[in-house]
């Protein structure tokens, strides 16, 4: 391994989360980044660790099974350190969503938002959520076959497909 900033060229292994994984899915592939600082989401198909960057390297801070999308909370409380980050699966009952702690790995209870699903979509591939001064999260989460939804608590309130959306 070649160290990317520096430092020893330590190979930072995934052994831990693929025993966590419910089963193999090949090899592990960066997610793509949505500005959640100090977070980043590595995942097969079968599992999606994320894991925390600091100056002390890497850190695995929670396993999910199945293909997680991490992405940022946009908060009315932007003075607070350490914000939350968002994680969203889209499953085949429909999408769960949970806030989670990028210093612990500690999630919030989840939120499910029944009628976007995997089986209709495919797996999530973007995530944002607003916080509200009042406490609630509207999302949108963009999945594989190029749809948006915007969940408001756990129903989703609108969803947007195009049938040219994938046309460059």
């Amino acid at each position: 391994a070649v160290p990317i900033c520096g430092g020893d060229s330590v190979a930072f292994e995934l052994s831990k989360a693929k025993k966590e994984g419910a089963s193999s899915g090949g090899p592990f592939r960066l997610m793509p980044w949505q500005r959640t600082s100090g977070v980043v989401a590595v995942g097969n198909g079968a599992t999606t660790a994320v894991l925390g960057l600091s100056a002390q390297g890497l850190k695995l801070l929670r396993t999910f099974d199945g293909t997680a999308v991490v992405g940022p909370i946009v908060s009315v409380h932007e003075d607070e350190v350490g914000q939350p980050v968002a994680v969203a699966i889209t499953e085949k009952e429909g999408t769960r969503i949970q806030l989670m702690d990028p210093a612990s790995g500690n999630a919030q209870p989840a939120m499910h938002a029944a009628g976007y699903s995997a089986d209709d979509r495919g797996p999530a591939q973007l995530l944002l959520v607003h916080e509200l001064s009042s406490g609630e999260h509207r999302t949108v989460v963009s999945a594989a076959d190029h749809s948006f939804a915007g969940i408001l608590g756990g129903k989703v309130m609108w969803a947007r497909e195009e049938a040219l959306a994938s046309v460059r």
